[in-house]
């Protein structure tokens, strides 16, 4: 039986891996900091933080989310442009890590649908079918999403991107639905 050690770059030890929590963004698939020591650094953290932590503004949005919400609306209404600076500076702030994450699901979404649209598809259709869930939710003011009845990436079925395979969902049930197909 073969034991494997890890240095913890926190405690300056050696210890078993089985000490380090895993992290698939690491070469070797854990943590560079041990257990022990990560408990120790998130412990002072909320020590020292707990104080300065907006508890008012969290207890506020979660007593009525939907008058916090509509504020939040109003004000973006009135103040299009600084709206527009906090979104693009939020954006901004992101890692690269997920950023580059988010790109990759949105090629590989675009990749799936392109893999899946044939020969002997109707474009036009399709195109209806989309421009159909645009116009009612103009009309009703609710989001709606075109979705794949058989999904492109399922994981016991796949299906094809054509104008037979789609239907217009209000948005929240697609998000419910995610990527899943049920089989009778």
């Amino acid at each position: 039986m073969v034991i494997v050690m890890k240095h913890c770059n926190k405690c300056d030890n050696t210890k078993e891996y089985s000490a380090f929590n895993k992290d698939a963004s690491i070469r070797d698939g854990y943590k560079t900091v041990c257990r022990s020591c990560q408990s120790v650094t998130r412990k002072a953290f909320y020590l020292n933080n707990k104080e300065s932590e907006n508890k008012q503004s969290k207890s506020n949005y979660w007593s009525n989310p939907e008058a916090y919400r509509r504020r939040s609306a109003k004000t973006r209404a009135l103040n299009p442009e600084r709206a527009r600076a906090a979104c693009r500076a939020w954006r901004d702030k992101k890692s690269p890590l997920y950023v580059a994450n988010k790109r990759r699901g949105h090629a590989k979404r675009r990749a799936a649908k392109r893999y899946a649209t044939v020969s002997w598809s109707v474009t036009a259709m399709i195109a209806t079918v989309y421009r159909d869930a645009v116009e009612m939710e103009l009309l009703t003011g609710i989001k709606f999403h075109v979705d794949h009845i058989i999904p492109l990436q399922g994981k016991l079925v796949s299906g094809l991107h054509v104008e037979n395979n789609l239907q217009i969902l209000m948005a929240h049930e697609n998000e419910l639905k995610s990527n899943h197909y049920e089989i009778k």
